[in-house]
């Protein structure tokens, strides 16, 4: 099958199988340290592995479809088998392996490589050999409990084939129906000889859909399976809401082998078919999503619209899209500057204009928090990885490791979602494999043998707050220092360094205390990238330790960086914009206050306290005639707790901005460095965003 990036039909598929992958890793995790699965657990796997199965199989991925089988009837002799003696540790590898394997073959087919097929086979002869070790060890209890399941059903000792026919409805916004009636098709012949079915040109047809979602799909089948057996299984097919079953006989119909040819049971969808449906057809809704309005479905039988009342007012949309309109709204704000701020408008009485500005102003205000809150996802889909490392980690260390998540409810932007995945996860395996003791240390040591380690999210403001912490050892600062010492990375002397500049060391580039190479540590490279990820979206990093009782990691990041509240200075003829939420005053210095300290530098006395003061015409070489700290403005910034006083010429005033990018070839110079950014003001003219965690670090 030759997949296309475009391609709507591969993109569903795509995002059902991570969705389904997620949520089978976190049942996995949540069972914990139990001795066995429980039931819904069971069957909820169960249907995740169904699902998978079948998509896999009308996508014609084979080898994903088969490992999936084999692992669906793993837990269909667990579910049917109450008595079974199986290791759950061994089972609960399966399906995470099953799991990982399934999120690098979607990279794969992303990229359109070559598909792992011997891994897929390898990993489903294990399930087959451990299912069978477990079949033959308990082979009496099992086939008695499987007797009695099946009588239980009325399953009769002797079945006869019988005549049926069953009428599927799928949810309702699900799209390309035809193409799903002909993955259910596949499914049924797994158990049943079809006979016919209607609308009988789901292949050809991409029209039929519609008479689908009208009247539902009808199949006539025989089948030597109970009543009850078979509307369980019609019940598990993926987006079925509604199954309509009967004897065949019971209405008169005559089944006909000639009628229809059966459909073949070869677990694949004809290539043809399903590109001649997907060309017009557009992915607007995800598996149980938004319902269509009532007015849409007017022409469905009362029956059917009663018996499905919607439960989700949720559609997915790709996220370029979203990025585009994000894009959009940007230029939106930019416009409106533009027209309010515009120099033909200054000194003229508009009174009509003001009102009516004032009014395009509060809708672009509230366009702008309406899409951003589009953009905010949970931190709940980073946190929820952070379980399969502990447990893994843990189990290969010999470590105790508990770990509790608390406000994975918290949202931020989607972007900054993708750039805190990695540092999240490096943290959490820096807790568990330097921070938390050996079992035999933490008895020595008098604490609990098991280690705890701690996420925490909350938002204040227009920022989010992430701390990662533990209970074990600490950090050593001796260690710390003497690393650094043999690295040359100290600037200053080590006795007039806080504990906490000492602890902020680990964040250099290729700094590690790790004396043994290992899977996990030893490397060299860690901290320095948790520190350029989070730098990279506007966020900053600190450390906080206590020696034998642990260690905290703190992340402050913004909701997004999109569009953020800017105060635009000048310098000369120079535009800069400062984020707001780093300015903590501006104020005309009382030049009794200044003065310059042992090193030579400018320092202003505010209330008792001492900062430097930066003029940025003398860093940049800009021309001014505003040299004397009385005749501008000293605005004090301040990012992770350190402040300083930016000398401008003038103030120009408070405007949401919308962040831009740098050029590539700006950002790889030097060019660059101070600034996060550049916007576009309401005149038409450039200003660059300054970068204010360079500003309060960097040497004066």
């Amino acid at each position: 099958m030759a997949e296309r990036k475009d391609d709507s039909l591969l993109e569903l598929f795509i995002f059902e199988t991570l969705q389904n992958a997620q949520q089978l890793e976190k049942i996995i995790l949540d069972t914990g340290a139990g001795d066995r699965f429980s039931e819904v657990a069971i069957n909820e796997i169960f249907r995740i592995m169904h699902t998978v199965k079948g998509s896999a199989a009308m996508m014609s991925y084979s080898h994903i479809s088969s490992l999936a089988h084999k692992i669906e009837d793993l837990f269909f002799y667990i579910r049917e088998t109450p008595d079974a003696e199986y290791d759950i540790g061994t089972v609960s590898d399966f399906v995470l392996s099953f799991i990982d394997f399934i999120n690098e073959e979607i990279e794969v087919i992303k990229s359109d490589g070559e598909q792992d097929a011997e891994r897929a086979e390898e990993l489903g002869k294990d399930v087959e050999k451990y299912l069978s070790m477990l079949k033959n060890e308990g082979q009496a209890e099992g086939a008695q409990a499987v007797k009695s399941a099946e009588a239980a059903k009325g399953v009769p000792a002797a079945a006869e084939s019988a005549g049926y026919k069953v009428t599927l409805f799928f949810e309702d916004g699900c799209g390309m129906e035809n193409i799903r009636a002909y993955a259910a098709l596949l499914e049924i012949a797994e158990y049943a000889k079809i006979v016919s079915f209607i609308p009988a040109d789901i292949e050809e047809n991409d029209r039929s859909a519609e008479e689908i979602r009208k009247n539902g799909f009808t199949v006539y089948f025989e089948s030597e399976a109970s009543y009850d057996e078979l509307q369980t299984r019609f019940e598990n097919i993926p987006l079925v809401h509604e199954v309509v079953l009967t004897k065949a006989e019971n209405e008169g119909v005559a089944l006909d082998d000639t009628a229809m040819p059966a459909a073949e049971p070869d677990n694949r969808v004809k290539t043809e078919a399903k590109d001649q449906a997907e060309a017009n057809t557009e992915i607007v809704a995800i598996p149980q999503a938004a319902e269509k309005a009532a007015s849409q479905n007017g022409s469905q039988d009362s029956r059917k619209t009663e018996a499905h009342q919607p439960t989700q007012s949720i559609i997915s949309v790709h996220v370029s899209k979203l990025d585009k309109l994000m894009n959009l709204v940007g230029e939106l704000v930019i416009a409106e500057s533009m027209v309010v701020e515009n120099p033909d408008l200054k000194g003229m009485q508009l009174p009509s204009f003001q009102r009516e500005a004032a009014q395009l102003h509060k809708i672009v205000d509230e366009i702008q928090e309406l899409v951003m809150s589009m953009r905010l996802m949970p931190l709940a889909t980073v946190f929820q990885r952070t379980n399969r490392i502990v447990r893994d980690m843990s189990r290969k260390l010999g470590k105790q490791v508990k770990l509790k998540i608390t406000g994975e409810e918290t949202e931020v932007d989607k972007n900054i979602i993708e750039h805190l995945s990695d540092p999240i996860l490096h943290l959490v395996r820096n807790c568990v494999d330097h921070g938390i003791e050996s079992r035999e240390e933490r008895i020595a040591a008098g604490k609990p043998e098991a280690g705890t380690i701690s996420i925490e999210a909350y938002s204040a403001g227009s920022y989010v707050y992430i701390i990662v912490s533990d209970d074990g050892r600490g950090l050593d600062k001796q260690k710390i220092l003497e690393k650094a010492m043999r690295n040359g990375l100290l600037k200053k002397s080590p006795e007039s360094m806080t504990d906490k500049e000492i602890y902020n060391l680990i964040f250099l580039p290729g700094f590690s205390t790790s004396e043994t190479v290992t899977e996990f540590s030893g490397r060299g490279v860690g901290m320095d990238v948790v520190m350029q990820s989070i730098g990279t979206i506007g966020g900053n990093v600190s450390v906080d330790s206590t020696p034998g009782q642990g260690t905290s990691i703190m992340m402050k990041i913004p909701l997004t960086v999109a569009i953020i509240d800017g105060m635009n200075v000048t310098v000369g003829d120079r535009l800069f914009t400062i984020p707001i939420s780093n300015i903590r005053e501006s104020f005309k210095p009382d030049l009794k206050n200044v003065f310059r300290d042992p090193d030579g530098r400018e320092m202003v006395m505010v209330r008792g306290e001492c900062y430097a003061i930066v003029r940025l015409h003398e860093i940049w070489g800009i021309e001014t005639s505003v040299t004397e700290l009385s005749d501008g403005i000293l605005v004090m910034v301040e990012q992770e707790e350190r402040r300083r006083c930016i000398f401008v010429d003038s103030l120009i005033g408070q405007q949401q901005v919308v962040v831009k990018s740098m050029p590539e070839l700006i950002k790889r110079s030097k060019l660059a460095e101070g600034f996060a950014g550049c916007t576009l003001l309401g005149d038409g003219s450039i200003s660059l965003i300054f970068d204010v965690s360079w500003l309060v670090s960097f040497d004066i």
